[in-house]
């Protein structure tokens, strides 16, 4: 073998095991687009560069020699590997710009496409979002175990504390009592008042029930003492049984943004209340990566210039505040 020329072609590979499989120049040539002087050329290229004989051309095609069988079922095997090799890098380019989200009902409706709006109008506007909803231990296990890289999470409690995670809070809520506004509700109305109305309320199955019952609780006021007209599975189906008049329904004030405004015949109130406010958190493990860091600081950011709440919160509310007055 002679000198050895590197700048053989992937292309020329391809054509040369399209060819041994086909056992003809012709039957490659068509298989592939080309002209069978193309796939000839190919496979000289490939002669030429390894220094040996691939195929023996007859009357019926082409069989590979002895050497040429032993190249196929090489090369074949390196050209899976680079396009093994070639599908890694792709997916790792892609999870560099990948970040996954789990959230809980409250905040992936009302906080997260906020941030990742203003973090992909802001900072990168590359990164791809993957989102995950679930209850607060879910979100937080997700972020633990490395199967989220960030969690956003709302209550009313102390978050439990882990040693490997870090927690920052992004916004604050309350919550408020809508009513039919022939009812006359208005100013903050005492908790203890809420017994002489009819009430319907969200199916404490699902996150935001489970909040509205877990805000009750802590007010010392048991839901089965209230009077409970009918349990709806979402805060867009209370609202309609709200318009109706069926009953009052006590929520989160951010949970009924762009809702309230359908109604023409509905009153949102305060609620005089021991515990009223709703926190907003974000959260990451302490060993989080450069991108989710990256992320961290604009939400630090974003927090510091809305002092406090986030501004589709902060919107949300002022604009919902001004039926009441």
């Amino acid at each position: 073998m002679g000198s050895m020329s590197l700048d053989l072609k992937l292309s020329s590979i391809r054509v040369f095991l399209v060819a041994a499989e086909h056992n003809s120049f012709r039957e490659a040539a068509k298989k592939l687009g080309l002209t069978v002087a193309t796939v000839s050329n190919h496979v000289a290229s490939l002669e030429s560069f390894l220094g040996v004989k691939l195929f023996e051309r007859g009357a019926r095609g082409a069989s590979l020699t002895p050497e040429g069988r032993v190249v196929y079922r090489d090369l074949k095997r390196l050209l899976e590997g680079l396009l093994e090799i070639k599908s890694k890098v792709e997916e790792l380019g892609l999870r560099s710009n990948l970040l996954t989200v789990a959230s809980m009902e409250l905040s992936i409706e009302h906080v997260v496409p906020c941030v990742i709006s203003k973090f992909k109008e802001n900072v990168n506007p590359n990164m791809s979002f993957m989102l995950k909803r679930g209850d607060e231990a879910y979100c937080i296990g997700e972020v633990r175990v490395g199967k989220a890289d960030i969690a956003f999470i709302e209550g009313i409690e102390k978050r439990a504390e882990w040693s490997d995670v870090e927690y920052m809070e992004l916004a604050t809520d309350r919550f408020v009592v809508v009513s039919p506004a022939k009812w006359g509700l208005k100013g903050r109305v005492k908790m203890e008042d809420l017994r002489g109305y009819p009430v319907v309320m969200c199916d404490p199955k699902s996150g935001m029930g489970s909040l509205v019952y877990r805000y009750l609780e802590l007010n010392e006021v048991e839901p089965a003492t209230l009077n409970v007209k009918a349990v709806f599975p979402s805060v867009t189906s209370t609202l309609t049984a709200v318009s109706q008049g069926l009953g009052l329904t006590i929520t989160p004030l951010t949970s009924i943004r762009g809702l309230v405004g359908d109604y023409h015949d509905l009153r949102v109130a305060s609620i005089k209340s021991r515990v009223e406010k709703i926190s907003f958190h974000a959260v990451k493990r302490r060993d989080a990566s450069s991108k989710v860091e990256e992320f961290w600081g604009f939400l630090e950011k974003l927090k510091e210039e809305a002092k406090g709440s986030l501004p589709c919160v902060r919107v949300a509310s002022e604009r919902i505040w001004r039926m009441i007055r």
